[in-house]
């Protein structure tokens, strides 16, 4: 049965600017954060949302690229806006919060989707990580207004500033897929070697100073993703095989009815787990249920064959640190914490898979995953091929392909070319907000038989489910502690900046309803036609009608994130 819940939970806005955009910008006050890429769609709506006036001013948004998989095209459609590392809501605020210092106020509102652990040390330890500089001369003029994807009668002006520059800032808070105390040891922030081109930076381990004011969040379903060749040769195998689960599958299906919840093939836990930890060197010796898959012959072979291919995210991502705790205990089970692969630019070693292509954002590891299901390449978001090192724009491994020149990399030992012939089996991860639209050559699986959906997840029987956090950074009095860009740290900026963030609790339906609509996939695209399903955000908190409770909480007695809870078997 397909459900849909339109779930209610505690938000949080999250705004950001600093001293060179708010005066770019004109905004009387800003405020940094930085933080989790999972989540970013849900932040920039729901800041509009909750903070922004419709009628008192003309609200502009700033993002670095827009990324639908199919393009502008479905932003003007009233779909969910995704943008790349960054985004920027400029505003008027509306009146009668609770604290009025916030009501009626000029705001730039600031995030850097740099991953979870850039929302927690640099935010504790007052160090600087870099936002977009959003001038109006360093993005495109807006030529249309973007409906709100729940209420096409409200508009915002879209700008898009692929070339705007950078500048360092410390941020002023953070949010995090999994809480702060997880990101140390190998999830800590630029732990482990960066993506040829990236320069390495000191791994910088979240340290409680006591100066973080952190709050629990929603929870965010998360799932296992592989690129479209190798989920077909999965449900092949698994509906010719006859497994219970694809009994409702029916036979010679379609790309739509592939693509429903009916056909999606299944992984038993124990094979993410192997195949992320190094033990299946080829797919050959991949047998999922017993099965054995073909990757060079028949429907769905693919030139590269038996060779593994993954897609991670850096260290420092709450989505990679989730992903480890769930398939290898990382950090909260001593006798079974195994590492995860780390990225060799795509190039085997020794006793190694084929290739372990890094990513730094959720966006990186949909062009990862889509460039392998492709074969049309990704390169990294760097300027220019070869990658050199520092380039700004840069940020993830460059994953070979038809579409990139076929140079070898100088930096890079091994000395890879960036060609290949054709497409790949890989797998990755992802929360389940992205690739809703079914544009990127990846699909997500099931797990243990059941499949990483909103209604699964809230019955209880789907427990990748993992809760944000959410924190500012305070003085000794327990004040908004912003650093830096102008005249910031004046009292009346810093009353501002506390009546914003009393806002984290707040709950606004509009928020979660919209981003859990839009997370809705449907494969044949006829509305109530019955295939569709959905990943999003649900809450622990009971109380039943709109707001369903998970018995899947990944919290301490007190509601506080805690990602290494014990949880209840996936069946």
């Amino acid at each position: 049965m397909n459900v849909q819940y339109k779930i209610l939970v505690s938000s949080v806005a999250l705004a950001l600017s600093g001293g060179a955009q708010a005066a770019s910008l004109g905004a009387a006050h800003e405020v940094y954060i930085s933080g989790a890429t999972a989540p970013q769609n849900f932040l920039r709506e729901d800041t509009i949302l909750r903070l922004c006036d419709f009628d008192a001013a003309a609200i502009n948004v700033y993002v670095d690229q827009i990324s639908n998989a199919n393009g502008v095209t479905d932003v003007l459609a009233g779909d969910l806006l995704e943008q790349g590392d960054h985004f920027v809501v400029q505003c008027t605020t509306k009146t009668g919060f609770n604290d009025a210092n916030l009501d009626a106020k000029s705001i730039a509102v600031y995030k850097f989707n740099g991953g979870s652990a850039t929302g927690v040390a640099p935010v504790a330890d007052a160090t600087t990580v870099s936002f977009m500089d959003a001038a109006p001369a360093n993005c495109s003029a807006p030529t249309r207004n973007i409906p709100f994807v729940t209420d096409n009668s409200r508009t915002y002006n879209l700008y898009e500033c692929p070339n705007a520059p950078l500048v360092a800032q410390i941020p002023d808070a953070g949010v995090s897929d999994i809480e702060p105390d997880r990101f140390v040891g190998p999830l800590a922030l630029n732990f482990g070697a960066e993506p040829v081109g990236v320069a390495s930076k000191e791994t910088q381990p979240y340290i409680d100073r006591g100066n973080l004011k952190k709050q629990g969040g929603p929870g965010l379903v998360f799932g296992v993703a592989v690129t479209l060749p190798l989920y077909d040769e999965l449900l092949d195998s698994q509906q010719a095989a006859g497994m219970p689960w694809m009994a409702s599958c029916p036979a010679n299906p379609t790309r739509a009815q592939r693509d429903s919840v009916d056909c999606m093939p299944s992984l038993a836990k124990s094979d993410v787990t192997a195949v992320f930890t190094g033990s299946v060197k080829s797919w050959a010796d991949f047998k999922p249920y017993g099965l054995t898959l073909d990757p060079v012959s028949g429907a769905n072979a693919v030139a590269e064959g038996n060779k593994v291919y993954i897609c991670k995210r850096t260290n420092g991502s709450g989505t990679h640190a989730q992903h480890s705790i769930e398939y290898m205990g990382t950090g909260c089970l001593q006798d079974s914490d195994l590492p995860m692969l780390e990225q060799n630019n795509g190039v085997a070693v020794a006793g190694s898979v084929v290739g372990v292509y890094a990513n730094k954002g959720s966006s990186d590891m949909d062009d990862c995953l889509d460039a392998l299901g492709t074969g049309a390449g990704f390169n990294g978001d760097f300027t220019s091929l070869p990658p050199t090192l520092g380039d700004a724009k840069g940020d993830s491994s460059v994953v070979p392909g038809t579409g990139l020149p076929a140079v070898p990399n100088p930096s890079d030992p091994f000395k890879p070319a960036y060609n290949y012939k054709t497409e790949a089996w890989a797998m990755g991860y992802n929360s389940l907000e992205k690739n809703t639209d079914l544009g990127y050559a990846y699909r997500f699986v099931r797990v243990n038989t059941v499949p990483p959906t909103l209604v699964e997840a809230a019955d209880g029987n789907y427990t990748q489910t993992y809760y944000l956090s959410f924190q500012h950074r305070v003085d000794g009095s327990g004040k908004a502690d912003p650093r830096t860009g102008g005249m910031r740290s004046t009292a009346a900026n810093v009353a501002v900046l506390d009546a914003y963030f009393e806002e984290y609790a707040a709950i606004d339906p509009l928020a979660i309803d919209a981003v859990n609509t839009a997370f809705e996939v449907d494969p044949d695209g006829t509305a109530g036609s019955g295939d569709e399903w959905q990943g999003g955000f649900l809450t622990t908190v009971p109380g039943g009608g709109a707001i369903p409770a998970t018995p899947n909480a990944r919290q301490t007695p007190s509601a506080d994130p805690y990602s290494c809870a014990a949880q209840a078997p996936v069946l």
